[in-house]
């Protein structure tokens, strides 16, 4: 069943970070203490600290989620503006205000509306970063409950495709094994049919129907120097999403 994906492994999750702080006390307190001692140990440091880090992060990872969902909703992006600008603009924003040379604002023009249990403790934050306003509806803490259940399948696969012989050719990593080209657009289009078909059959293994497969591409590149106008290329990154309705 772990294979199919239709049950996981326990881990330690946000909310168990929450409880051992006592921020929420909610579920398994106790349990939620034993993996954050086990954790803490195992990279050497207080059970504080550990779960102290794991909230700033899920906070920092919730930020850039939201600011690369805005920027990917821009029209008339320019190549360089496309390469990572919502990670910029989020170590920038959670940088020391009082050592930056240049200053500005961050401000989403629209509300955030946010469901799941523990979204009170991390969305405010997030939402005082964005100078936005935080709306939780009514019973949002079951809302993610409901949502696993009623909600699809879905699955998640990356591709790398890289450049191999000073760019004279490319080489792309599947599931099979490696397949070379001799041109990006046809690697590219090689893969997204074979990924295609192969997360179908993943998620209807997983024990969905009705499976839709997305495709979202991005090409990194680099300069030569530092100030050159000249690019070269790294990768295209190429990620696939699968998702179907439960079967019946």
């Amino acid at each position: 069943m772990e294979s199919r994906g239709l049950i996981l492994r326990s881990g330690f999750t946000p909310t168990d970070a929450l409880n051992v702080l006592g921020i929420i006390q909610k579920w398994k307190v106790e349990a939620a203490r034993w993996g954050a001692e086990i954790l803490a140990a195992n990279v050497g440091m207080s059970v504080t600290a550990f779960c102290d880090l794991v909230i700033r992060r899920v906070e920092e990872e919730l930020l850039l989620a939201i600011l690369e969902k805005v920027i990917d909703s821009l029209d008339h992006q320019s190549p360089e503006a496309k390469q990572d600008p919502a990670f910029y603009l989020s170590e920038w924003q959670k940088s020391d205000a009082a050592t930056r040379e240049l200053d500005c604002t961050l401000t989403l023009r629209r509300p955030i509306i946010s469901i799941g249990a523990p979204v009170k403790s991390y969305m405010k934050p997030v939402a005082k970063n964005l100078n936005t306003n935080l709306i939780i509806p009514e019973h949002a803490e079951v809302a993610n409950a409901v949502g696993a259940v009623c909600g699809g399948i879905v699955q998640r696969r990356k591709v790398i495709i890289g450049a191999i012989d000073g760019a004279q050719a490319y080489r792309a990593h599947l599931p099979d094994g490696i397949h070379d080209f001799l041109d990006l657009e046809e690697a590219v289009s090689y893969v997204h049919r074979t990924m295609s078909l192969y997360m179908k059959a993943l998620a209807e293994k997983a024990g969905a129907e009705k499976v839709a497969v997305q495709m979202k591409r991005l090409d990194h590149t680099g300069r030569f120097v530092a100030g050159s106008n000249e690019s070269i290329f790294l990768d295209t990154e190429l990620v696939f999403t699968a998702a179907g309705r439960p079967a019946c």
